[in-house]
């Protein structure tokens, strides 16, 4: 298969392990970014709809003491007035329950958890890789947390992983070497 010794085809097991630690840094840099912005959007939602279950409610109160609203309205307005203190309790209650039910908050705790830690990981991928030789055990050890990660957490959505890939792959290209590395392995094949 590989007739030169010095030849560009050559298979070096040590470039092998760099590259590949290399990839998984990449994909764990994305992972947490992923991860990062899907927590900050359930913190979001989690606090638009505290804030909405809020005005509903305090709406409710205010529409249940109806004297202070008959006392100022004709017959002809009455007729939708009596409306409003049903519908806005039917929106607090759906809200609530929403609320309750897709747990925004825990979603959004769980996806910093996972951020945090394929940001640690990357680190530690960082840090190693400045030692002269990748061991296979740690490649090993690398590779059963990043799979362990993977499993812990929840998936990102389609959308929000989408949007990331598109601005990481603006902020993060792949080294010149790197690229020509997985172009050799590509022609081996």
């Amino acid at each position: 298969m590989n007739e030169s010794v010095d030849g560009p085809n050559e298979f070096e097991p040590s470039l092998a392990k760099c590259e590949l630690v290399k990839l998984w840094q990449n994909r764990m840099w994305r992972a947490s970014l992923a991860h990062y912005v899907a927590a900050d959007k359930y913190r979001r939602w989690h606090a638009g709809l505290t804030l909405f279950n809020m005005v509903a409610a305090i709406s409710v109160l205010f529409l249940s003491n109806n004297e202070l609203i008959r006392n100022e309205l004709t017959n002809a307005q009455l007729a939708w007035s009596d409306y409003l203190l049903p519908i806005a309790s039917l929106l607090t209650v759906l809200s609530s329950a929403v609320h309750y039910l897709v747990r925004f908050q825990e979603r959004a705790e769980q996806h910093k958890q996972a951020g945090n830690e394929f940001s640690s990981l990357k680190r530690s991928i960082e840090k190693e890789l400045t030692n002269k030789e990748l061991t296979k055990s740690y490649v090993d050890d690398v590779a059963k947390q990043y799979d362990a990660a993977a499993l812990r957490f929840p998936h990102v959505p389609r959308h929000t992983w989408a949007k990331c890939m598109e601005r990481a792959s603006t902020e993060l290209e792949m080294s010149a070497d790197t690229k020509k590395f997985w172009d050799e392995i590509d022609k081996a094949r």
